[in-house]
């Protein structure tokens, strides 16, 4: 069986647009017509709820990075090459980032960051009312610096194209909340502006990850152009 990545990934880029034009005929319904439901159709879909479709597709997408990251650190153990533990951090990394879609332990980091702040009589407020995105952006840098090297052995388009997908993923959660905080401290929480944000926000955390699955998968065709499954008895064909 043949996988184009670049097949690959406009698949999965037409499933997220197609959701995120979903998401934005439901906020239209609420926003313009005063319909907030239709039958719970708008919450299916909308971007900012959990434990829906959205949700569940980003789920998806960190765990088919997640997986071709550890296929990745396998056939580095395999092979004895020496970036072996970088997959596997990042494998490590892409699939708690989609069961932190699921069980969103960013938002109760943030809640007990703004407990500890207030504690020693400090208010978040204004761009960092979202005091979470601060660690965020810190773990963000530090994985990018340690990264570096590992990232500068890859093969320059595979580089191109991952360097690509964390400036847009983090943009997306990281950038907008930024400007989402001012909004939600002043009362205006899913008021139009704030969609706005909110849906180039997760518009761009979802194209983030399809730009990474087709920097793996293309990492993948040079390192294993030939990788195969067997199934059944017989002896599964070796590189």
């Amino acid at each position: 069986v043949r996988v184009s990545p670049k097949y690959v990934f406009c698949f999965l880029i037409a499933i997220s647009g197609l959701l995120v034009m979903f998401h934005i005929l439901g906020q239209v319904s609420r926003l313009g017509f005063g319909h907030a439901q239709l039958h719970g159709l708008v919450p299916l879909f909308d971007l900012e709820e959990e434990t829906n479709v959205p949700s569940f597709w980003s789920s998806c997408l960190w765990l088919v990075a997640g997986s071709i990251a550890w296929f990745a650190a396998y056939r580095a153990r395999r092979d004895a090459r020496r970036d072996w533990p970088h997959w596997s951090g990042l494998s490590i990394i892409f699939y708690s980032f989609g069961m932190d879609e699921t069980i969103q332990f960013h938002e109760r980091m943030g809640g007990f960051l703004v407990r500890f702040l207030q504690i020693e009589w400090i208010r978040p407020t204004g761009f960092v009312y979202y005091v979470w995105t601060i660690p965020a952006l810190i773990f963000a840098l530090v994985v990018f610096f340690v990264y570096l090297r590992f990232l500068m052995a890859l093969p320059r388009d595979v580089m191109r194209l991952m360097v690509v997908a964390g400036v847009v993923f983090v943009t997306g959660p990281v950038g907008f909340e930024l400007l989402e905080g001012p909004i939600d401290e002043a009362g205006g929480y899913m008021n139009l502006l704030y969609t706005v944000y909110v849906t180039c926000e997760e518009t761009l955390e979802m194209a983030g990850v399809c730009i990474l699955i087709l920097a793996l998968l293309r990492y993948v065709a040079v390192r294993s152009p030939n990788f195969q499954v067997a199934v059944g008895d017989t002896q599964p064909p070796t590189n």
